[in-house]
């Protein structure tokens, strides 16, 4: 089971591949012309190095990557600058501004290609006027600590910028803009993804075209696709099974696992999405991901035999290094054997130390990408399972 469902969560991370899904959108419009000197290339976020390889050798513009993440195989005409995440340093708004002011630049006749992924809210920021950086520095870092779904963090994260809400499209007037983007947020929302930098509501379409080339959508078909194939019977979920606090998410994803636990045959359940962690003091080592699989492995202890993953597609859960977690039904009792207190790790916000006592911690490194969370859960072992 624990094979068959890390498997299945690789099979959706394969399949929100970056720079394969931007190169399908590009070839399917060949109005886009990366390789034209009047299109300015500009790729921000988890995915951005992916996104901007699909451009090809000629393209010109502007890569703008977490701190740390690799960025080979660029066009020589594409300025790789880099930024912090989730919340913004000097670094990455000096970057931001840079880009931002080319951009203003473009004229009429002029091409903007955004390349739009998941990060990019921290990572391409412009302080509005009259917003000083350490201000803005700050309230990020209370939106986020504060454990607010992402449209009531966006909204407080475009009252200070020059950038989100249309901000970027504003700017590109009068060129032409199209966006290509990675969605990492519920519904895919194109106001939502990156706090909508490109996107203005009501905007002429012949301007102004966004396009969603990946999503969690496409991640949890593609594991489910997986799973059916190994044989497994394949659960309807409800949409909103991984999203909103914690806590909740863990009560209706443990009461669908005991469900399935009922059947007499390999079942499976795959769900896209992002909960939210309120912190309070000082948090330990984790994030939404671990909190998430720690709270579910006590709550299933003895229940029936499961394997369940979650785990951020971008390979990181909020600031630690691991991506997340696989977790089955001797995991809470395996993190007490080594020494861990599950309890005392969620009232610390410390959930990654005690999966990582008992080796349940999932690390991937960096993957590319970024379409949110995956949570797969199977149960019963697929005739097809390998040894």
């Amino acid at each position: 089971m624990r094979s068959d469902a890390l498997q299945a969560w690789r099979a959706g991370l394969a399949a929100v591949d970056p720079e394969r899904a931007v190169a399908e959108a590009l070839a399917l419009d060949p109005s886009i012309d990366p390789s034209d000197p009047r299109t300015l290339v500009v790729a921000t976020g988890k995915a951005a190095a992916g996104m901007a390889r699909a451009t090809g050798v000629q393209a010109r513009g502007y890569v703008l990557l977490p701190h740390g993440v690799a960025a080979e195989g660029l066009a020589a005409g594409l300025r790789v600058l880099s930024g912090a995440h989730p919340v913004p340093d000097t670094q990455g708004l000096a970057a931001s501004a840079e880009i931002f002011q080319a951009v203003e630049n473009l004229g009429e006749g002029q091409h903007l290609l955004f390349l739009l992924s998941g990060g990019t809210s921290s990572l391409f920021e412009v302080p509005r006027e009259g917003v000083s950086e350490q201000h803005l520095i700050e309230t990020y870092r209370r939106l986020l600590l504060g454990g607010e779904p992402i449209e009531a963090v966006n909204r407080g994260r475009s009252q200070l910028s020059a950038v989100k809400s249309g901000g970027l499209a504003r700017a590109a007037t009068p060129a032409v803009i199209t966006t290509l983007a990675v969605s990492d947020v519920a519904g895919d929302d194109p106001a939502v993804i990156g706090s909508g930098p490109s996107y203005q509501r009501g905007a002429v379409g012949a301007r102004e075209r966004f396009r969603v080339v990946a999503s969690g959508r496409h991640a949890a078909a593609a594991a489910r696709e997986h799973l059916a194939e190994r044989g497994y019977e394949i659960a309807d979920v409800p949409e909103e099974l991984l999203y909103g606090d914690v806590a909740d998410a863990a009560a209706r994803i443990s009461e669908m696992i005991e469900k399935m636990l009922g059947s007499s045959r390999a079942v499976a359940a795959v769900a896209a999405g992002e909960t939210t962690v309120r912190v309070s003091g000082t948090p330990g080592a984790g994030g939404r991901c671990t909190h998430l699989a720690l709270r579910l492995a006590q709550v299933l202890e003895g229940a029936g035999s499961f394997a369940c993953v979650v785990a951020g597609t971008d390979g990181r859960d909020g600031s630690c290094d691991a991506a997340g977690a696989l977790i089955d039904q001797t995991t809470a009792q395996r993190v007490r054997r080594a020494g861990a207190d599950a309890t005392a790790a969620l009232t610390a916000f410390d959930s990654l130390s005690a999966l990582r006592a008992c080796g349940d911690d999932l690390v991937t490194g960096d993957t590319g990408t970024n379409v949110g969370d995956l949570l797969v859960v199977t149960i019963g072992d697929s005739p097809h399972t390998q040894v």
